[in-house]
């Protein structure tokens, strides 16, 4: 390290290590308020945080000027592009490597140990995830050999065989491709060039309890040529700091840090008091002061609706603002939707920290539906479904089409269409000219405007019906019969633009001519196109797979963060922000500590024998100890909260018919 001054300043507190830093900012801007000052944190939302609460306070002493908050990304990406700069190579981002699994399963031999299971999307995820656990714990190499010889004798040698034999091959056809891991690796190399980099010789490093090998090895490279010091809340109680004893370790012992204490400030509330009795249990008689409330409710639904409650007894009574308020949840996937449902029923403003999926806008889900077509056989259900699309573009019904669209339901029913693109030609067309006939045979000159009116509507909407589903499907079968995803990419990006309307969506672009909505979809259908190459001749069904997970994993950010709304975020990505008022729903076993499996590729006996032969050279995350991280994470949660905590459960499963 430069002269051993580097430093690790530890607190039970969020909001002591916060004061601690910011007095450290003081103390390097005291001497140059230009000098730059680099903060490495978790989340951008911590890094949101923390540029509202000390730049503004330091700016108004002239001191918050070259400040930055960088993620583990960022730091890497500035280390990547010095001089000499890397050759190019195209990025193995995770479709790409996805394809190149799913294409080396396809190829495995009928005897071969995974061959029964080589058509299954799960294995080929699972087999990705493992790989990039093993880049992520530094098993590469002679690491990776050294692990494949360790587990050789085990009983399992048939799985365990099969697996690095696959992935050693998966690494043999990224070759010429870049890795996030090798970017890093590179970075972790550059690390002495630290200060040429950044202009300045000290890094403070904030928040984390936990690192990948990956993570801990740039870390330690650039320990090695700069000032870091280190901020990081850990527990007295060993219940709660068991999990982050890995980082300690690599602090005080690798890096011989000797820990300097930040007290928090002393207060007289009932949350003081839950907060401190995490550490060293009960020792004093709570207040009953508001600070800390307990709610119970029948189910998810009932809970959020409580929350809604608690959220306005605290603006009301206690005269918190929205914005200083987080509901911070552990599953997300679970309470994210019954919480934005809820709050946008009883008029709370609220902001999503991690953004509203695409899949949830109304014209992704026209998307969707459009796409349930081909799945579903052209299906009179699915046909129907999507032309009663919210977003359906509006030339696609024609002049007359909304007026008849209730109709359509009716006509294709009484049409007895089922299923397959040949009937709906055929039975539309019969219908049309059996109603035709039966109004010519009923016609009465005395009930001519009473009889022939009904059945001319009808008949008018079934011809409708039939040229719109003709047109539609004829860009549908392109689409079925398609192959290659450049190809399949830009059938559906017409499609996308002919029948769906993005106006309505509630993101505009900059210019108001084109939602942010569709921009992405083009954005993700351009990613598709690149990579024809691995995965040439691909069909219909590979595509929609692939498009359906882009989708689903990508987000659009709606608000701003501390602008007038609640905070909703999965607690992971808050982890460090406070909030005057914290919401802790879903504490019930499966939701927070959520329920927990182990990889049935590398199990933990599997990885805690890698560590063990690794000696600290490598190392591999084992699934059982996440149970320790989930009641650290509850520790931190609860110690987010400066005025205000309310723990949330819900006492009855009832999807389960149990408590």
């Amino acid at each position: 390290m430069s002269g051993n001054k580097s430093r690790l300043f530890v607190s039970g507190s969020w909001s002591a290590l916060e004061s601690g830093l910011r007095a450290t900012i003081r103390e390097i801007k005291a001497q140059d308020p230009l000098k730059p000052v680099l903060v490495l944190v978790g989340s951008n939302l911590l890094a949101q945080h923390l540029e509202r609460t000390l730049c503004l306070e330091l700016n108004r002493e002239g001191l918050g000027l070259n400040l930055r908050f960088l993620l583990f990304p960022d730091l890497v990406e500035k280390l990547y592009y010095t001089s000499p700069f890397p050759q190019y190579r195209p990025p193995a981002g995770h479709l790409f490597r996805l394809l190149m699994m799913k294409n080396l399963l396809a190829e495995l031999p009928p005897n071969h140990y995974f061959a029964p299971l080589r058509d299954s999307s799960g294995l080929a995820e699972s087999l990705v995830a493992e790989h990039r656990d093993l880049k992520d714990g530094l098993v590469s190499g002679a690491n990776f050999e050294k692990a494949r010889a360790s587990l050789a004798g085990r009983k399992v040698q048939g799985k365990i065989a099969a697996l690095f034999n696959i992935l050693e091959e998966f690494d043999h056809r990224l070759q010429g491709y870049e890795g996030e891991w090798e970017r890093f690796e590179l970075a972790a190399q550059r690390a002495d060039r630290f200060h040429q980099v950044f202009g300045t010789d000290r890094l403070l490093v904030y928040g984390f309890y936990d690192y990948t090998a990956l993570q801990m090895e740039l870390v330690r490279r650039i320990a090695q040529s700069a000032v870091v010091e280190f901020f990081m809340v850990r527990p007295d109680n060993r219940m709660f700091s068991e999990y982050a004893e890995r980082v300690w370790e690599f602090y005080t012992k690798e890096l011989r840090l000797e820990p300097e204490q930040l007290e928090p400030e002393k207060h007289q509330s009932d949350l003081a008091l839950f907060q401190a009795s995490l550490e060293t249990g009960p020792r004093e008689k709570p207040r009953f002061d508001g600070s800390v409330s307990v709610v119970f409710a029948p189910g998810i639904e009932r809970e959020v609706l409580e929350v809604c409650r608690e959220i306005f007894r605290l603006v009301r009574c206690r005269g918190l603002r929205f914005e200083e308020i987080g509901v911070l949840v552990r599953d997300h996937g679970s309470y994210r939707r019954a919480l934005e449902e809820a709050f946008a029923l009883y008029g709370i403003p609220f902001y999503q920290a991690g953004g509203r999926p695409l899949s949830e806008f109304a014209s992704i889900r026209a998307l969707f539906r459009l796409l349930r077509i081909l799945e579903a056989d052209y299906s009179r259900s699915s046909v129907i479904a999507f032309l009663m699309s919210q977003a359906l573009a509006g030339q696609v019904l024609g002049d007359n089409g909304k007026e008849q669209l209730g109709l359509f339901d009716l006509v294709s029913r009484e049409a007895f269409i089922v299923r397959g693109r040949e009937q709906w030609a055929k039975r539309l067309k019969d219908y049309a000219e059996a109603l035709q006939q039966k109004a010519e045979a009923e016609k009465d000159e005395d009930q001519e405007q009473r009889v022939q009116k009904p059945w001319t509507i009808k008949i008018k909407a079934a011809q409708n019906l039939a040229e719109i589903s003709a047109r539609l499907f004829a860009g549908l079968e392109k689409l079925r019969t398609g192959r290659g995803l450049k190809n399949l990419s830009g059938l559906l990006k017409d499609l996308a633009h002919e029948y769906i309307d993005f106006a309505d969506e509630p993101l505009a672009s900059p210019s108001g001519s084109e939602s942010f909505v569709r921009q992405k979809l083009d954005d993700i259908l351009d990613e598709l196109t690149q990579l024809d190459d691995i995965c040439p001749g691909a069909d219909c069904r590979i595509f929609f797979e692939l498009l359906e997970k882009e989708l689903a994993a990508n987000t659009l950010r709606t608000g701003s963060f501390r602008q007038g709304g609640v905070c909703l975020s999965e607690l992971m990505n808050a982890r460090g922000v406070s909030f005057k008022a914290v919401i802790i729903p879903g504490l019930c076993e499966g939701s927070f500590p959520l329920g927990l499996s182990e990889s049935p590729l590398l199990t933990d006996a599997e990885r805690a024998k890698l560590n063990h032969v690794l000696d600290g050279r490598g190392y591999l995350a084992e699934k059982w100890r996440l149970l320790e991280e989930e009641r650290l994470l509850f520790y931190l949660t609860a110690n987010q909260a400066l005025d205000s905590l309310v723990l949330c459960a819900s006492y009855l499963d009832l999807e389960a018919n149990c408590e």
